[in-house]
């Protein structure tokens, strides 16, 4: 029997939401992405590097109006064509959201969870 040492990984590190997003929590976002490897919506901050990472449309219900019509207009990112239809499931969300109305804290506690990224 061998026995195999990995070097250590840097890991992602997880910074607990808060039950209601402040006022202007989305005002310096850059842009929002589909990720492929992780199957999430991303988030991401101008001049930061925590991301948000929605792992299902659903939990777009705990965002206030405000944050709703800001990623309305930003158009999510998507690396991969044959990833088109997964991505587009969140802003499918984003304007059943907005014609319905169903705005802030609906679900109540979610899995939402931000990650800062490792150091490189």
């Amino acid at each position: 029997m061998k026995i195999i040492l990995w070097p250590a990984t840097k890991q992602l590190k997880e910074i607990p939401i808060p039950q209601h997003f402040h006022e202007g929590y989305l005002d310096n976002m850059e842009f929002w992405a589909y990720d492929d490897e992780t199957a999430t919506a991303t988030i991401k901050w101008k001049n930061s590097e925590t991301v948000l990472r929605l792992i299902s449309a659903k939990y777009l219900l705990r965002f206030r109006e405000r944050y709703i019509h800001t990623l309305a207009r930003h158009q999510i990112i998507c690396r991969r064509e044959v990833m088109e239809a997964a991505a587009k499931e969140f802003t499918r969300m984003v304007a059943t959201i907005i014609n319905g109305k169903p705005w802030m804290a609906s679900m109540g506690k979610s899995d939402l969870k931000l990650y800062e990224n490792p150091g490189k």
